[in-house]
């Protein structure tokens, strides 16, 4: 049976390593955005036409691997001491429902950011709206 001190100490670094995990899961849905949008950087490399599928940078090559590392190097850990926290019985679901919220509000601002960044460039362009066209 581990001591009080050392159980907080492991309690603490196992919720030091969720948000670490949950910041690098942050950082790999913000980079596939402006992968896809383009809004990060100054230059891209463009693939696709007529219209772009993917603005690259190698920046981006970066951020995925420190968001990947970040995530991978953070799981383990917290794989690690949840065995010893359930080995002291300590309950971990309010920890697991606090995650599960984070990861569908990090979803949901992906996807306004995904659907927001073409939305305010138009709005910046002043096209917004129907356009009257001849037939020819």
């Amino acid at each position: 049976m581990a001591s009080h001190k050392t159980q907080k100490t492991e309690r603490t670094h196992y919720y030091i390593s969720t948000a670490s995990f949950l910041l690098s899961l942050g950082l790999l849905l913000f980079t596939a955005v402006d992968i896809r949008r383009g809004f990060l950087f100054s230059d891209y490399f463009k693939v696709g036409a007529p219209s772009t599928l993917m603005n690259l940078d190698l920046r981006h090559l970066i951020l995925l691997l420190v968001g990947s590392l970040g995530m991978w190097l953070s799981y383990r850990y917290m794989k690690r001491l949840e065995g010893n926290l359930k080995e002291n019985s300590v309950n971990l679901k309010s920890v697991t429902k606090i995650v599960a919220i984070v990861i569908g509000a990090f979803l949901v601002i992906d996807l306004f950011t995904y659907r927001g960044v073409p939305a305010s460039r138009i709005i910046a362009a002043g096209e917004m709206g129907a356009k009257r066209r001849t037939m020819v």
